[in-house]
């Protein structure tokens, strides 16, 4: 019954196919393995893409990552629980039976707690002896102190000594717990090789990530590179057009201020000719009105000339009489006629100034 209850709890404990906890850490840890390994093999069609998809999944692949460490951590606790466990049951069982020669282990250092296995084992070391199914933490102290006394004074015990039956029960129940433990270190160290070889992919996928992103970085200074290349040279073209503008401006500029000296120059000569012209005008206008002022008083005098004549002309006694002054006034007479013709002039001139 003892080594069915020992066995059991142990395969509890130690065993992925009865340990729940077991199973489901190493099904976890199985599965973020692959899952990791998913990550890190995926192929992507571009350079840039690739470097994407790291940078996208490298915190889940840390996460997984961190996962498979705890899980890890959690196996290498659970076994050094289970041999600290075995290793304190030895020496119970040295210290309860001296004279029996038991299972020994590389290394007696003391366990922190007394796990489940510790005391169902001692339990059915306190039955064999004393034959008695109470038992506690007191009565295994009490057993471990009294052991050498009982070993000589009581007969009964001696007797019971010499019955293995039991012990030998107890030391196929920890050889088999030393076989099971074997098995545990096996898968132990397997899963240290299984995540040595993770780290090692890990370690190549950082620096194929690293060169990756090198690459990446390169490419995207490039590619910067490139577009402000463009850039300065559409500056390069606008500035030359603008050179191109400002340079046919300041020709046209040039024009214009050439354009504008020389209509400068017209206009001022323009404006010198209208002085000019309107100071001929004033004394156009001044010699005309002397000239109407002239004719004004040629046209009396002509007037009263013909008044003369009118006068004159009578009898042939007077026209004889008068013959001789006729011919001395032919002179003046003549003048006179001229200076009305220069008069009709000037008044003709005036007019159409006027």
């Amino acid at each position: 019954m003892a080594n069915r209850s020992q066995t059991g709890w142990w395969e509890s404990h130690i065993s992925p196919k009865n340990s729940k906890w077991l199973q489901e850490n190493l099904t976890d840890m199985d599965v973020k393995i692959k899952a990791m390994i998913m990550l890190i093999e995926v192929d992507e069609d571009s350079l840039a893409r690739t470097a994407e998809m790291y940078y996208k999944k490298r915190p889940e692949l840390m996460a997984l990552l961190e996962g498979v460490y705890r899980g890890h951590r959690a196996l290498a606790e659970r076994y050094d629980q289970a041999t600290s466990a075995i290793r304190y049951a030895h020496r119970t069982m040295m210290e309860a039976f001296p004279n029996q020669a038991l299972l020994m282990f590389a290394d007696d250092s003391p366990a922190s707690d007394v796990s489940g296995l510790i005391r169902e084992l001692l339990r059915c070391q306190y039955r064999y002896v004393y034959n008695n199914d109470e038992f506690t933490d007191e009565s295994v102290e009490q057993s471990t102190h009294s052991n050498e006394n009982n070993s000589v004074n009581d007969p009964k015990l001696s007797n019971q000594e010499g019955d293995s039956e039991e012990i030998l029960r107890l030391k196929e129940a920890l050889a088999k717990l030393e076989t099971e433990k074997e098995a545990g270190l096996v898968q132990y160290r397997q899963s240290l090789d299984k995540l040595s070889q993770l780290e090692a992919e890990i370690s190549k996928t950082r620096e194929d990530f690293s060169v990756l992103s090198d690459r990446a970085n390169k490419a995207e200074n490039e590619a910067v590179i490139s577009s402000a290349q463009e850039d300065a040279q559409k500056l390069n073209e606008r500035a030359n057009n603008g050179e191109i503008e400002a340079q046919s401006l300041k020709s046209e500029f040039d024009k214009l201020a050439v354009e504008k000296d020389a209509a400068l120059n017209q206009y001022m000569q323009s404006l010198e000719i209208i002085s000019n012209l309107e100071n001929k005008l004033q004394l156009t206008e001044e010699d005309a009105r002397g000239f109407k002022e002239r004719a004004e008083k040629a046209e009396s005098e002509v007037e009263i000339l013909r008044q003369t004549i009118s006068k004159s002309s009578g009898t042939p006694e007077e026209n004889s009489q008068h013959s001789a002054a006729n011919s001395c006034a032919t002179v003046p007479n003549v003048q006179i006629f001229t200076m009305l013709a220069t008069a009709a002039l000037l008044s003709g001139v005036v007019t159409s100034s006027a």
